[in-house]
């Protein structure tokens, strides 16, 4: 059976499938637009008995001092970022503390490693190329220090 594009407009699959799409974007342009509303507004900070209640009773002869507010309670957010930064923290130190465990056995297995091949390939090398090897083994172990 050949079709052509013309006859997809006579078909009601075609319409029905254009109305679902239509209602779908409509529900996400809508869905988006009530997120960035609600995205911008503070959540409501969840009252205290004790908090929303204050009374403080001095004598008339005791100094006036101001009263500092109790802190609010840090959101949930604020409380999450916190953390993310406290771990990003102890991370710095976990990092360098594994580069160095790695750095010093690697290069004590290429030392070994290293010096194994030479003494494998002894017979069959000659005099400068040895030389060249253990100079080259002296630079990296001064560099691992």
């Amino acid at each position: 059976m050949s079709s052509n594009i013309n006859s997809v407009q006579l078909d009601w699959a075609f319409y029905l499938t254009a109305a679902v799409f239509a209602l779908a974007l409509f529900f996400l342009v809508f869905s988006i637009r009530k997120y960035l509303e609600t995205a911008g507004e503070p959540e409501p900070a969840p009252e205290e008995p004790e908090a929303a209640i204050t009374l403080v009773c001095r004598p008339a002869e005791a100094p006036q001092e101001e009263i500092a507010p109790a802190p609010a309670p840090a959101s949930r957010a604020e409380e999450f970022v916190k953390g993310l930064y406290d771990r990003l923290l102890s991370l710095d130190g976990r990092v360098k503390n594994i580069e160095t465990d790695l750095s010093s056995g690697l290069n004590r297995d290429f030392t070994t490693k290293f010096l194994e091949d030479l003494i494998a390939d002894f017979e069959s090398l000659d005099k400068p190329t040895i030389r060249s090897r253990i100079e080259y083994l002296l630079t990296d172990m001064k560099k691992s220090g």
